[in-house]
């Protein structure tokens, strides 16, 4: 995602090809749920993701999460899902850019 993407996405103006998705399934979503994942982050970095919520997580909450990730795929080496969405993150840390969660 470039900065201009980031700008269109903040006025719903995304063009094709502006954002890197995850979609999650049903079962990967549940599997983050029970883990405690999305609560993990609302409490490591001061945001609230969760159903029927968007978050963004830029600036230095980018860092953060960065960080956070970091530690939480060392205690979480055998969910798949969260090296999956890991990648993703990379791509928002290399290009400073932000990481969005639309539920």
């Amino acid at each position: 995602m470039s900065k201009e993407a980031q700008h269109r996405l903040d006025y719903d103006e995304c063009l094709n090809g502006d954002l890197k998705e995850y979609n999650l399934t049903e079962n990967e979503f549940s599997e983050l749920l029970d883990i405690g994942f999305f609560q993990d982050i609302n409490n490591s970095l001061g945001v609230i993701i969760s159903d029927y919520e968007s978050e963004e997580i830029v600036g230095d909450k980018l860092h953060l999460l960065e960080s956070f990730m970091e530690n939480y795929i060392k205690n979480h080496k055998d969910i798949l899902v969260i090296n999956d969405i890991n990648k993703l993150f990379k791509v928002a840390y290399e290009k400073n850019t932000g990481v969005y969660f639309f539920f």
